[in-house]
């Protein structure tokens, strides 16, 4: 039976650790967010693959703040981006709805592979699986889908409306 100071010690290293882990994210996003004059391509990308596996021991609020904290960027690593697009729609969101480095093929993958909690709440249930998504949304807001172009299969932008 331990003892309530082992519990305290217990508790307190648990809540350090956390803390820790919190900040050591903060600082590989920091690293991976430096521009291509300050880093190179082989760091940027050691780095990514660093933040890759810290981001799937961490907590959904832990990978909500680091999907804000790239939000502003403009070089995401691929595996970063890729990862949190498709993870639970309060981590993705950030992303999806004000990230401006994302190209219209990371929204048509997020389109393909993401859950269906990805798509807009007024989006009818029967077009869900039509690809009638936030991403793909997102994609015609941006400008990928020009006039007179046809859309990629199974996407549609209207929603229906």
């Amino acid at each position: 039976m331990e003892t309530a100071a082992a519990t305290t010690e217990t508790r307190n290293d648990a809540a350090a650790n956390a803390r820790a882990r919190l900040m050591l994210m903060r600082r590989l996003v920091d690293v991976v967010s430096l521009p291509a004059s300050r880093i190179n391509a082989f760091e940027r990308s050691v780095v990514g693959d660093l933040l890759v596996d810290m981001i799937r021991q961490a907590t959904v609020e832990e990978r909500r703040r680091v999907s804000q904290r790239l939000v502003p960027l403009t070089e995401i690593p691929n595996n970063v981006l890729r990862l949190l697009l498709r993870d639970e729609i309060d981590v993705a969101a950030p992303l999806l709805e004000e990230c401006v480095s994302l190209s219209d093929h990371d929204l048509l993958t997020c389109t393909l592979c993401g859950a269906s909690r990805h798509r807009w709440p007024d989006c009818p249930p029967s077009r869900l699986d039509a690809g009638g998504d936030q991403c793909a949304d997102r994609a015609q807001r941006s400008g990928g889908g020009r006039a007179g172009d046809a859309e990629p299969a199974g996407v549609h932008s209207d929603h229906g409306h």
